[in-house]
């Protein structure tokens, strides 16, 4: 019975860092067209990436803590929704500030 429930968290986690690999991937292809489409130049278009990064390295360790806190499944499940959250947003986003914003919501899930 462990070997299974290991398995259905490999099975659970996989993909959710296969999406946040994907996600910065993407991300990167997609820059000039971002922001070409936004009307902003590449230096201002870098803090979509910039701020995602900054955010993850900020608030990894706290919430690491949360984890052990309230534990990681429920931590991982609420980052889950987070993450999605951030991710509608950046297919919404209007305008290079919302972008930056809803990409910080993202790093945060």
């Amino acid at each position: 019975m462990k070997i299974k429930k290991e398995w259905a968290i490999l099975l659970t986690v996989l993909p959710m860092t296969f999406m946040t690999t994907l996600d910065s991937s993407i991300v990167n292809v997609a820059l000039p067209t971002m922001a070409r489409e936004l009307g902003t130049t590449m230096a201002g278009i870098e803090w979509v990436v910039t701020s995602y990064l900054i955010t993850i390295c900020a608030t990894i360790l706290l919430f690491g803590r949360f984890g052990d806190i309230i534990g990681k499944s429920k931590v991982f499940k609420i980052g889950i929704g987070v993450f999605t959250l951030g991710s509608l947003l950046c297919g919404i986003s209007n305008s290079l500030s919302m972008l930056i914003l809803s990409r910080i919501v993202q790093a945060i899930g």
